[in-house]
């Protein structure tokens, strides 16, 4: 295990890995206190486990050449649950690591289990239990120990193994096709860009009045950029049930803001107060065309999710049949458009149509029946 903590060291080493077919890789980050996460370390290793490597960020080091690496789509970058890895990446290049394969959707293709860890992976696939007892280590306190390191350094060194299976029994089965459109959503730049105009919708707030909604989506901006700019939280800037209560109530001053529950004392009177006044006169003087629309959802009624309710069980054996995860398949909103569309949705198109379309389109048209026999579900032409 190598320890990088220069830029020197850095070139050299890229130059090693540059070209291997693949490389597993993992970070270690704190973001607790930070709207960005604080990168601490990046973990590397290699097929042959020859140039398994720790960088550390913290340390006077210029990373561009391994932005190079995972820019390089020739190079397979491995890496278990990925969303919060890419996200860190993408908000340091502006671009998505090339070529990514995440395990934890590798796993779920060929029925180790849905959203598995990755312990669980090292103990069923490398047959090894890893040591839990630095988890929740502070990444960015410097030096790191021999322990800290070494539970660092496994978190890639094992990912190599469980690639190797996990790519392997993908080819066996046939089901490359299966796991590239989870991979296309989750290195889609558009997944991991912030848009504060849309940041409202993350608050669990229902209304039917657009005005009241408007200043939530203005104020929930707002904060998110205030928070952007001081690397705080946004729930720890002003929190979500302080922004619904601002926005639901009449505010015209100071005074008004005082009566907000949880509404910080130190911002009455000040610049923040200002800010939060000027945002609401400017949703006051708005046009109701500018408001946000009300999405009213249509309830299903009572033979839409009797319907469902049976496709979640023929669901269930598909998946079961072809070893691999309901939700991989289909989910909840998956299944309620396809009651409303049968012919245009997500189930009936590619390796899902074969797998489970077919069947849920002949068991909605009355074609086939589900039953039960010697305790097994089965289907039944009808």
């Amino acid at each position: 295990m190598q320890i990088i903590d220069n830029s020197n060291k850095l070139i050299q080493y890229c130059n090693k890995i540059k070209d291997y077919d693949f490389i597993t890789l993992d970070t270690e980050f704190l973001r607790e206190k930070t709207y960005f996460s604080k990168l601490c370390l990046i973990q590397i290793s290699t097929p042959d486990l020859a140039e398994s490597a720790i960088i550390d960020p913290l340390s006077d080091i210029d990373l561009s050449p391994l932005f190079e690496i995972l820019d390089n789509n020739k190079i397979t970058k491995v890496l278990h649950s990925s969303s919060q890895d890419l996200e860190i990446f993408y908000n340091l290049t502006g671009k998505v690591p090339k070529n990514v394969f995440d395990t934890q959707i590798g796993a779920s293709v060929i029925g180790l289990g849905e959203q598995v860890s990755y312990d669980a992976l090292v103990k069923k696939i490398c047959k090894k239990q890893l040591d839990k007892g630095v988890r929740f280590t502070d990444w960015s306190i410097r030096p790191l120990n021999k322990s800290q390191l070494n539970y660092a350094i496994n978190d890639v060194t094992h990912l190599v193994e469980i690639y190797k299976y996990i790519i392997s029994e993908i080819e066996r089965l046939n089901r490359k096709e299966w796991i590239k459109k989870e991979i296309d959503k989750i290195t889609n730049e558009q997944t991991y860009q912030i848009k504060p105009l849309e940041a409202y919708k993350r608050i669990k707030f229902r209304t039917n009045n657009r005005k009241v909604l408007a200043k939530l989506r203005e104020i929930s901006k707002w904060r998110e950029l205030s928070a952007m700019k001081v690397n705080v939280p946004r729930k720890h800037f002003i929190k979500d049930e302080t922004i619904i209560d601002i926005a639901s109530s009449k505010i015209r001053s100071s005074d008004d803001l005082s009566r907000i529950r949880n509404f910080p004392k130190s911002w009455l009177k000040s610049e923040r107060s200002d800010e939060i006044i000027a945002i609401i006169e400017k949703v006051n003087n708005m046009p109701q065309s500018d408001y946000p629309e009300i999405v009213k959802i249509k309830p299903l009624n009572a033979g839409q999710k009797a319907s469902i309710d049976l496709l979640k069980s023929l669901l269930k054996e598909c998946a079961k049949k072809h070893s691999v995860s309901p939700s991989l398949i289909a989910k909840q909103n998956d299944l309620e458009n396809f009651i409303n569309n049968p012919e245009h949705n997500e189930i009936t198109k590619g390796w899902k149509l074969e797998v489970f379309g077919e069947k849920a389109i002949k068991l909605i048209n009355g074609d086939i029946a589900l039953t039960i026999k010697n305790q097994q579900l089965e289907f039944i032409s009808v």
